[in-house]
């Protein structure tokens, strides 16, 4: 009698250890997934939460940097990077677990899962981890590359946020072109019938990605040269705008009116463009004034270079000019002629010449008007509406 309670008992004891070696999810002949296995998946996944809140609060305590990085458009930190290698890490934890379920079969039987399979390569599971693995680490040392071009080009005379972002660029292509050569290479693809197959194609396609193409190596002579950076002013068909960001096919620049234009890279390249902000050089600019015919021309040029000389935006360096370009029976056409190196606010600057010459002119007795304007009352010099 006792040793048939034993023989229960053991048996009774068994049956949850059954239940947690139970194969309900079968994805080779060798491996499986049991409820074993999603607990321990549970608790790797705590744990990682753990670390992940760990090296964020060892990287405030240290003062490293923390604050967002702008990287092709994207924001990253580096905290965000340390979480993508934890979980990359607690991820390969995950899969070598199964090895505890399935008699030392695991990650290595996993990852030769055929997903696709041709004539030409195979695609596995193990190429699918190494090219998102390949991924990651191409976001890295891009964030990488650019924290030590800040560093290390930071006070430079000679560069500045356009040729930094260049800079960057550069070796962030550089980076992705190597990790897509190893990525090819792993899938057993050789290179140089990618190269000929894109050649056949390019033929074939002719005239139609001609225009892309174009775009595209304009984008590496852009970056290369220097000639157009990011913060650079530029004059458009639709106004002046600001490069904000230079990638290889296209160019994003934003007008003062906050709209974004998305430039062909080709365009900036084979047409005139008037580079507003070139060497930071301050530029000439000029602000129409009409009058009275019957108006002292002496006074109104000092009146109008008084306005000129007490904006603070002009640059006295250079030569201020007032000149009288038109003199006819129904007005006098004067021109402010001013430098500056505020190009981006130059609209305001010019009305603010305008209001402080209608200002200056009406205390003296002198009254603006336009082109068409008719004056009556010429020694009052009041224009008519």
């Amino acid at each position: 009698m006792g040793c048939t309670n034993i023989a229960y008992n053991s048996s009774f004891l068994e049956l949850p250890v059954n239940v947690l070696y139970y194969k309900f999810i079968i994805l080779t002949s060798t491996v499986a997934i049991s409820p074993l296995n999603i607990i321990i998946w549970i608790g790797i996944y705590f744990v990682a939460r753990f670390v992940k809140k760990a090296i964020k609060v060892y990287i405030s305590k240290k003062n490293i940097q923390t604050q967002q990085i702008t990287l092709a458009g994207k924001e990253i930190t580096l905290v965000s990077l340390s979480k993508q290698i934890v979980n990359i890490l607690f991820v390969i934890f995950a899969l070598q677990s199964l090895s505890i379920t399935n008699n030392g079969s695991g990650l290595k039987e996993l990852l030769d899962i055929k997903l696709l399979e041709t004539s030409k390569f195979n695609l596995t599971v193990y190429n699918v981890f190494f090219i998102t693995i390949l991924v990651v680490a191409a976001k890295l040392l891009s964030t990488f590359a650019r924290l030590f071009i800040q560093r290390n080009l930071a006070g430079k005379q000679w560069i500045d946020k356009g040729r930094e972002y260049t800079f960057t660029m550069v070796v962030k292509y550089f980076i992705y072109t190597i990790i897509t050569v190893i990525a090819l290479n792993s899938l057993g693809i050789d290179i140089t019938l990618v190269v000929a197959s894109s050649a056949a194609l390019l033929v074939g396609l002719g005239l139609g990605i001609q225009k892309i193409f174009a775009d595209i190596i304009s984008g590496f002579i852009i970056l290369f040269e220097g000639s157009i950076k990011v913060g650079d002013i530029v004059q458009l068909n639709e106004g002046q705008a600001r490069i904000v960001q230079i990638n290889i096919r296209t160019s994003k620049a934003r007008t003062v009116d906050g709209n974004t234009i998305i430039i062909p890279n080709s365009r900036l390249t084979t047409e005139n463009v008037n580079h507003r902000s070139f060497n930071n050089k301050p530029l000439r600019y000029s602000v129409s004034i009409y009058v009275s015919p019957e108006s002292n021309t002496a006074q109104v040029k000092q009146l109008l270079y008084d306005c000129l000389l007490s904006h603070t935006a002009v640059d006295k360096r250079k030569n201020i000019m007032i000149l009288l370009e038109e003199f006819t029976d129904t007005n006098q056409q004067y021109k402010m002629v001013f430098w500056t190196d505020k190009v981006w606010e130059v609209d305001v600057i010019k009305s603010d010449l305008r209001y402080a010459a209608d200002e200056t002119l009406r205390k003296n007795g002198i009254a603006c008007g336009t082109p068409n304007t008719k004056y009556v009352e010429r020694e009052k010099n009041t224009p008519i509406n």
